[in-house]
């Protein structure tokens, strides 16, 4: 949504100020992103550059039908419920750190996974996914695929900070039996290990 607040900002400036063209650019730098997700505000971009006062309002349903053969909204409330991540401290707004950070943090060091973050965004992918599974196209369907890689990955990222937390508690657990019963506390490193 911000992109294409930023497109659309750009573009009607640009044609007050007299512009005759646009260049509509993509930032993923060979990284994570899969190209196939920048279609849309690719295609966000040619409309706004053909049709600037056209209401964005409509452009979801006209890229369904122009692009997907596809009457249906729901693709397009997955990519809106899956960039709702982008608030959150725990995706980063969502660049590619989130994929590469450490979860287990080096020795004396410590990391800070918010509870709350973790729930809110596993609802958010939830939702996105339910969102995405009633899509039906007649073109292009492999653009289905590879926004269900995107909701797999953070859920997939999502659920590892919960098992990282999970097992924080139970060395927690270990240390405090150790003590009184080192079998009970040899018993949840296996269980630790096993997650």
């Amino acid at each position: 949504d911000k992109a294409l607040k930023n497109i659309r900002i750009f573009i009607e400036e640009g044609y007050e100020a007299g512009a005759i063209g646009v260049l509509n650019c993509f930032w993923d730098d060979g990284s994570t992103g899969l190209f196939s997700n920048d279609w849309y505000g690719a295609a966000y971009g040619a409309d706004k550059s053909w049709n600037v006062n056209a209401t964005d309002s409509s452009f979801d349903e006209r890229y369904a039908k122009s692009t997907f053969a596809s009457n249906e909204l729901h693709f397009f409330n997955a990519i809106r419920k899956i960039n709702e991540l982008r608030f959150y401290e725990l995706t980063d707004g969502m660049t590619d750190k989130f994929l590469f950070v450490n979860l287990v943090p080096e020795i004396g060091k410590s990391i800070k996974i918010s509870l709350g973050d973790l729930d809110t965004c596993l609802a958010i992918v939830q939702s996105a996914k339910n969102e995405l599974n009633k899509t039906k196209f007649e073109r292009y369907s492999e653009d289905i695929e590879y926004l269900k890689f995107i909701l797999d990955l953070y859920e997939i990222l999502i659920e590892e900070r919960f098992k990282l937390l999970n097992a924080s508690n139970i060395y927690q657990e270990i240390e405090n039996d150790f003590q009184s019963n080192d079998n009970i506390a040899r018993e949840k490193l296996v269980r630790v290990i096993s997650i």
